[in-house]
C-alpha cells in the first residue's frame, strides 16, 4: 500500500504466464491496486483490492497485447476510486484497445458498492470477453455491472434477490450478455416508426437472448 501503483503485470520480450496470487492485499495506491497490461493464466484468489485512488483492478492491454485466462476467485473490492467515489466509477475495469484482447472471469467476488461508493465492474471494448459467476454486493445501485462498446460475456449464476435484480443491476444496452438461467432476464420489445407510409406492414420476430439449456 501507499505507493503509486500497487502492482503492474506486464512482460517485455514475452508475456508473464501461470502466476497465482493467493490472499494478497492491494491497498492505498495512488492510482490502481493492480494494472494488467499483458499475460496469460494469471489468477487471484481470496485477494483484497481496497482504498486505491482509481480502480482496484484495471485490465488495459495496449495495442497488439493479449490478456488471456485472467481469473479472480473469491476476491474482495472495497472503497476504491477514492479520488471520485461516486456512482459513475467502478472497482473493476476491463477494457480493450485496437488489436488488443482481454479475457477475464470473476467468480464469487464481493463488491462494496452504493450510490456514494464505486459501482462494481465495467467491461468495455469489442475485444473484451468476460464470465461473471455469482457476484455478491452489500448494496446494488443501478448499472452496477456495465457491458458496453461491444464487449460480450456470460453470467453463469446470479442469486436474484429483491435488492439485486438483473434488470436493475446490469447495464447491457447492446444485448451482449448471455445467461443460462432466469429467462425473464433478457427479452426485447421493439419500437419502430415508418413515416413513409400511412399503413405500413411490418413483420418482426423476437426471441429471448438466453441459453435454453
Amino acid at each position: 500500500g501507499n505507493c503509486w501503483l500497487g502492482m503492474l503485470v506486464q512482460g517485455q520480450s514475452s508475456y508473464p504466464t501461470t502466476c497465482h496470487f493467493d490472499s494478497c492485499v492491494f491497498t492505498d495506491s495512488a492510482t490502481n491496486g493492480i494494472l494488467l497490461a499483458n499475460g496469460q493464466g494469471i489468477k487471484f484468489t481470496n485477494c483484497d483490492f481496497e482504498s486505491s485512488q482509481l480502480e482496484g483492478v484495471k485490465l488495459a492491454p495496449s495495442t497488439g497485447a493479449y490478456l488471456g485466462s485472467i481469473q479472480f476467485d473469491s476476491c474482495w473490492f472495497e472503497q476504491n476510486y477514492v479520488s471520485a467515489p461516486s456512482g459513475s466509477n467502478y472497482h473493476f475495469l476491463a477494457q480493450s484497445g485496437a488489436s488488443a484482447q482481454a479475457i477475464v472471469s470473476l467468480r464469487d467476488c464481493f463488491f462494496n458498492s452504493s450510490t456514494t461508493y464505486p459501482l462494481a465492474a465495467r467491461f468495455t471494448g469489442a475485444n473484451v470477453f468476460f464470465v461473471l459467476d455469482n457476484p455478491r454486493m452489500n448494496a446494488v445501485p443501478a448499472n452496477s455491472f456495465g457491458c458496453t462498446s461491444g464487449a460480450y460475456g456470460i453470467i453463469t449464476n446470479w442469486l436474484e434477490t429483491p435488492n439485486m435484480t438483473y434488470a436493475t443491476a446490469v447495464n447491457d444496452p447492446d444485448n451482449r450478455i448471455v445467461t443460462a438461467s432466469a429467462p425473464q432476464w433478457r427479452s426485447w420489445t421493439p419500437t419502430f416508426q415508418d413515416a413513409a407510409s400511412a399503413t405500413p406492414t411490418v413483420t418482426i420476430t423476437t426471441a429471448r437472448f438466453t441459453n435454453a439449456a
